[in-house]
């Protein structure tokens, strides 16, 4: 295996050594070199070795530098590890078609989970690649487990691999890889008892566990020749929420998702719940977050519109956190006269109406359902869209102004920022 070098930083340790776009990377000090964590890893020494592939030809080249010294070199961009499972309640398999190529790529791979905080099952490693997470403190990794119970696992990810979870959790906490991990919760299966001796488990001293979030399963209507799965009621919801609570008290870093605390109709925790927020990207913490920068943000953001956009608002959400925008528009409309804040509530057709969070709407069900005004104009939030702004049916900010033929506010979806497109 090789790297292939992108990009040469100008006037780098690389280009010193004559290394060019172009090269594959072999090997670093007698290293087989995989990935770019490999190469960051072992390029942080003075001496340095490298045997290069150039032209078809293998080279090699030598030189001295500082420990803290850069490489310089930019690989290609990495192959994702993808996943091994076959998870009864794997969102990617009742995803419909049409949307962004990037949301049907199963990731489940490590250096993703340690750069990126993404999720990962371990199931697909190597004896060599866990001995590589130790030697290397890959640390934190971010870890979906799901649960403990051995046979239960494999019947709910349905992998081929002989893998125990716990052996390999204890294995890494022997090696000083500290790990976040994540429960995804499907009623019947991995809740009540079960989700009680997962937690026994994930918090014993044997283990160096430094998070765990409780998460409910999600199920779309793209569900053809899938296994038929519950969803949580309140009833169920609540359950889970006295659970987490019980071992809150002796293992503080454990929470249930902001989702469970909706479905449960239990108010959202105040900050102190959450710690650090490690698990936010998660889905916990995110309300609480909002509303808090929302009371510390608020003045500002009604100057913004009372001097900026001009215009009655329409914040656009989805069910699950539409009484926590209703509020924020309720107060909002005191301290912005004349205009006024209203919300529109979009109903997920795209997914099924059981897929309730905002992250997972499509602008064509928001097209659909809102009716603006001459003097209004459509508040978003931040994650309605992915980092380059675009929607999960591939709108950008152009076309959907262009289809609303009006301006849109982008807010972001923990209330840090907002901005008039």
């Amino acid at each position: 295996m090789a790297i292939r070098v992108k990009i040469v930083d100008e006037g780098s340790f690389a280009e010193s050594l004559a290394v060019v776009a172009g090269d594959y990377i072999v090997k670093i000090n007698g290293k087989h070199v995989y990935d770019f964590l490999d190469m960051d890893y072992f390029t942080a020494v003075e001496e340095l070795s490298l045997e290069l592939l150039k032209d078809g030809k293998l080279v090699i080249v030598e030189g001295s530098k500082d420990v803290e010294e850069p490489f310089g070199v930019t690989p290609e961009d990495h192959k994702c590890r993808e996943c091994a499972n076959n998870c009864i309640f794997c969102f990617i398999d009742q995803m419909p078609p049409g949307m962004r190529d990037t949301l049907y790529v199963k990731d489940d791979d490590y250096s993703y989970s340690f750069i990126f905080g993404n999720y990962v099952t371990l199931t697909n490693l190597s004896e060599a690649t866990i001995e590589k997470i130790i030697e290397m403190k890959i640390s934190p990794l971010y870890i979906s487990v799901h649960t403990t119970n051995s046979k239960l696992r494999r019947d709910m990810m349905r992998y081929k691999a002989d893998f125990e979870i716990l052996e390999v959790l204890e294995r890494l906490a022997k090696g000083g890889i500290e790990y976040h991990t994540q429960l995804v919760l499907v009623p019947g299966f991995n809740d009540g008892e079960e989700l009680v001796s997962s937690l026994n488990d994930l918090t014993s001293p044997k283990l160096n566990t430094i998070g765990i979030g409780v998460v409910p399963v999600g199920t779309t209507k793209h569900r053809k020749n899938l296994s038929d799965l519950p969803l949580f009621n309140k009833e169920k919801a609540e359950d889970v929420v006295r659970i987490v609570d019980q071992f809150k008290e002796s293992f503080p870093a454990v929470y249930a998702s902001d989702e469970i605390y909706i479905k449960a109709e239990i108010e959202i925790p105040q900050a102190e719940y959450y710690g650090p927020l490690d698990e936010i990207e998660n889905g916990i913490g995110m309300v609480r977050t909002f509303l808090n920068n929302w009371d510390y943000e608020k003045t500002e953001f009604a100057s913004f519109v009372t001097s900026k956009v001009k215009k009655d608002l329409l914040f656009v959400t989805g069910v699950s956190a539409q009484h926590y925008i209703k509020k924020v528009a309720d107060e909002l409309n005191s301290l912005i006269s004349p205009y006024k804040a209203n919300v529109k509530v979009i109903n997920n057709k795209f997914m099924g109406e059981s897929v309730t969070v905002c992250g997972l709407l499509t602008f064509g069900d928001v097209k659909e359902q809102i009716s603006l005004s001459p003097n209004q104009i459509p508040l978003f939030s931040g994650d309605f869209f992915n980092s380059e702004g675009i929607t999960l049916d591939n709108y950008d900010y152009a076309s959907i102004k262009n289809e609303l033929n009006s301006k849109i506010v982008v807010i972001n979806p923990l209330f840090e920022s907002w901005e008039i497109i």
